[in-house]
């Protein structure tokens, strides 16, 4: 286990913004936080579609700095 490193995972769905659409896009997500300092998380994580109103798959990246 390093210390720092969480693993985290959703599931969820959003209001399709095409109001001609009868499906709402729903996906998975899944990835790590590393915790580098008390300040600041680094993150990495892939999205997933469950249906065909949300996009295949996307690659996330992300850094968080609190002040």
């Amino acid at each position: 286990m390093v210390k720092g490193l969480n693993v985290v995972a959703n599931i969820g769905m959003e209001r399709n913004p095409d109001r001609t659409s009868d499906a709402d896009p729903a996906f998975i997500l899944g990835g790590v936080i590393y915790s580098a300092t008390e300040n600041i998380d680094i993150d990495l994580g892939l999205k997933a579609g469950l249906n065909k109103s949300e996009t295949d798959y996307s690659i996330l990246a992300g850094l968080t700095w609190r002040l």
